[in-house]
């Protein structure tokens, strides 16, 4: 992705939402982050959209 991409941030419910406004195409298809403050929404984009797993996910036996 390009360092210099525009955020859009805007209120989605209860929760603010933070997508990559010139990729966003719907909340289906594109990445998005939601959370109670700006900077959590943004900070949940930047996690989804860096391919990690979170890490508090219970790992399979």
């Amino acid at each position: 992705m390009d360092s210099e991409m525009i955020i859009r941030v805007f209120v989605d419910g209860n929760k603010w939402c933070a997508v990559y406004h010139e990729d966003f195409i719907n909340l289906q298809e594109s990445p998005a982050g939601f959370g109670n403050s700006v900077a959590e929404a943004v900070g949940d984009l930047m996690f989804q959209s860096s391919g990690d797993e979170p890490h508090n996910k219970v790992k399979e036996a």
